[in-house]
């Protein structure tokens, strides 16, 4: 009995306390509207209790927040180890795929490079190296060769674009050898011209044209017969030069790569001489070491590597041989004295020397001797003196 007293006041306890929680809920001004009895305002239970059995309500809410938030994260991590796991799987498959690739077959990777892009870059790296090329064969670029001409006097030679030349002289050739076709002399009056255009101050055009106006060589062996003959001398190529400062006084060197070519012409009808000729590329050397601003020394020198010699008959066919080697050297030196930018005059000494060594047996035989010689070998010496003047613009 006494516990079932126990019970039904603790049933009461429990409703009394929930019946709080539930007027704790509804607004202040809901509340006058449900109160409708005197008991049930002035029970101390629903408004002295009010704010204090508020706390004891709240707590089973929290429990169920703390175990939702619980559920979650522990869904979140289930799901997160999924993911990482799935991550794995697929790493794993490509990590594996190429070498099942190398193992199974032995074709190439395909390139990922676009066949354009490297079609491109070939053009533009194509494009560097003739620029490159450019550059050196011109001494700079636009703008630094532009800077360059700037910076110069205005009354230095290297202003110029166009030097053309012209310069009378005296030429003595001699032939040297002892097949006597092959040995004669002959001297005269000559004249030279040339021009030089510079398309940059380090870098230019050249091109050399000389020949004699009045010389004579001997053309028969028992007498003095001579007849007239023409030595013409020509050359183009390209000149470089390059000065040590922007001085006008400055030292400079020249460096050229020509083609050269040499003609001995005489006339038809001569049938005891041969028409000759010599060709090949040469390289030149220029030294200038100016002494004041209006006068400066030069000296130079010219090789010729390798040369091809050539006999034309003129009325007779004469060869000194069945093949030859043949190769030059010239040495010239000089003084130049500058009026302006645009007046140069000059005198100038030049000598050359060939030498060729044929092969095999000569024909016809020597008119002295009458003995067709073997192995003749021949040496040429052309000297030169002029003086001459340069306009240049």
């Amino acid at each position: 009995m006494k516990q079932l007293y126990i019970q039904q006041i603790l049933i009461l306890l429990f409703s009394l306390l929930f019946s709080a929680s539930v007027y704790a809920q509804i607004d202040p001004a809901s509340s006058l509207l449900l109160r409708s009895t005197s008991d049930e305002v002035s029970s101390p239970s629903l408004d002295s209790g009010r704010y204090t059995v508020r706390p004891s309500s709240s707590q089973p809410r929290t429990d169920k927040s703390t175990k939702a938030k619980s559920a979650t994260s522990d869904a979140q991590v289930i799901i997160q180890e999924k993911i990482t796991a799935a991550k794995d799987k697929i790493e794993k498959r490509v990590d594996d795929k190429p070498e099942k690739t190398v193992t199974s077959s032995a074709s190439p990777e395909p390139s990922t490079s676009s066949p354009v892009a490297v079609k491109s870059e070939e053009k533009a790296e194509d494009k560097n190296i003739v620029e490159k090329i450019r550059e050196v064969f011109l001494g700079g670029n636009d703008e630094s060769i532009l800077e360059y001409k700037e910076q110069l006097h205005v009354e230095d030679p290297r202003q110029n674009f166009a030097n053309i030349t012209v310069a009378p002289g005296l030429f003595y050739y001699d032939s040297s050898s002892a097949y006597w076709y092959r040995k004669y002399h002959s001297s005269g009056p000559g004249v030279s011209v040339g021009s030089d255009i510079w398309i940059t101050p380090f870098m230019g055009v050249n091109i050399d044209y000389f020949t004699t106006l009045s010389s004579e060589l001997n053309v028969d062996p028992t007498s003095k017969k001579s007849a007239l003959v023409d030595h013409r001398y020509s050359t183009v190529g390209f000149k470089f030069r390059k000065y040590s400062t922007l001085s006008r006084k400055s030292p400079h060197f020249n460096l050229g790569i020509v083609y050269s070519d040499y003609q001995m012409i005489i006339p038809k009808e001569e049938s005891n001489r041969s028409r000759i000729s010599s060709s090949g590329i040469a390289f030149s050397f220029l030294a200038t070491m100016p002494q004041t601003v209006s006068s400066a020394w030069f000296i130079g020198t010219t090789l010729y590597p390798k040369l091809k010699i050539k006999e034309e008959a003129a009325a007779t066919e004469i060869k000194t041989g069945t093949n030859f080697e043949s190769y030059g050297i010239k040495f010239q030196f000089g003084q130049k004295f500058t009026l302006d930018r645009h007046n140069q005059i000059f005198w100038r000494i030049s000598h050359r020397v060939d030498k060729t060594i044929y092969g095999g047996a000569a024909d016809p035989v020597d008119p002295l001797t009458s003995v067709a010689p073997e192995g003749v070998v021949v040496t040429t010496g052309a000297s030169l003196l002029e003086l001459g003047y340069t306009w240049g613009d």
